[in-house]
């Protein structure tokens, strides 16, 4: 009896204290996802399956808020489509990359150590800030990166992340900027590899030895049911000589002052990357190169004064929603 009488005595107080409908942290949470669902047009089948993909959504939306709160970051997170997603589904469409067999003590033909290929870099003389985006940013004057291309639901980051290599190779070798076939890479390279996954050595050694069309000429599907359409007579740029490094970001900026945007693997799979919304990322995931799970497509470097920090610009395939206009701070 004495027990029932406290709680109805405490009903009351709540009521005063916090009227119905008031916004707790469970209320904003439940409001975040009603407005996620909306937003993304999102529905589930049944209760079970709802409280699975509030669950995910939870957490991400806590990881989130959580980071935010933190003024000192020097950068933001926000919530994208994949907020309720499980891993699997993550690693599947927005992933891709399956690890590379490439060691500097196995290289063959025809890949060669990028370190004795590429000048040396001096310190004294490389520029502090680097864009391949921009043609006045770049010591050729020459634009070599297209716009953002989105993989959607296709694990084909090995792809997009290869093709921008290759754009900007001939564009920093031939001063024109194509805008060249990923759709090519995914259908035609000689490992089999598709929208399950594959590795930047398939793609790139694709384009060395076959060459690419134009995404014009054989436009991104984001599936890999099609068999390959390749046409040697369309093909408009090819490579010769593919340059490997593991580990050194002294080579990698050699790289992108020699060569132009530089295929590279990085983890994706953590909170700091997958809802990236702004800034430089200063956290790590993890310390081990074995969860390399994703590719992308460094552009450039710099230096933000008011951060004092210095940053490598990466350009994903993510679509132009993500991150900074499709592009990262690192």
């Amino acid at each position: 009896a004495a027990a029932a009488a406290l709680v109805l005595l405490l009903l009351p107080l709540l009521a005063a204290v916090a009227p119905a409908g008031a916004a707790g942290p469970g209320n904003a949470t439940e409001e975040a996802w009603a407005a996620f669902k909306e937003r993304f047009n999102r529905t589930t089948q049944n209760a079970t399956e709802e409280a699975t993909r509030f669950g995910l959504f939870n957490a991400s939306y806590a990881a989130i808020e959580a980071h935010n709160a933190n003024a000192a970051s020097a950068f933001t997170l926000q919530l994208y489509e994949w907020a309720d997603w499980t891993a699997e589904e993550l690693a599947a469409s927005r992933a891709g990359l399956v690890p590379s067999t490439l060691t500097l003590e196995t290289l063959s033909e025809p890949w060669a150590a990028a370190n004795g290929s590429v000048p040396p870099l001096d310190p004294e003389e490389a520029p502090t800030q680097l864009d391949w985006r921009c043609s006045y940013s770049n010591p050729k004057g020459v634009a070599a990166v297209t716009p953002v291309k989105d993989q959607g639901s296709c694990g084909s980051c090995w792809a997009h992340a290869s093709g921008a290599a290759a754009e900007g190779r001939t564009a920093v070798a031939d001063s024109v900027l194509l805008d060249l076939s990923v759709q090519e890479i995914v259908d035609c390279n000689n490992a089999g590899w598709g929208c399950a996954g594959g590795t930047i050595e398939a793609a790139l050694q694709w384009f060395s030895s076959s060459g690419l069309e134009t995404s014009f000429d054989y436009p991104l599907t984001n599936k890999d049911l099609a068999p390959c359409q390749y046409n040697v007579t369309q093909v408009v740029a090819s490579g010769e000589g593919l340059l490997f490094s593991q580990y050194s970001e002294e080579v990698l900026m050699a790289m992108l002052l020699e060569v132009g945007p530089v295929v590279a693997a990085i983890q994706a799979d953590c909170a700091y990357f997958m809802y990236y919304d702004g800034g430089i990322i200063t956290e790590d995931c993890t310390d081990s190169c074995a969860l390399l799970d994703h590719a992308i497509t460094v552009v450039g470097y710099g230096y933000d004064e008011d951060e004092d920090l210095d940053y490598w610009i990466i350009k994903n395939s993510w679509g132009t929603g993500w991150g900074e206009d499709g592009y990262a701070r690192i």
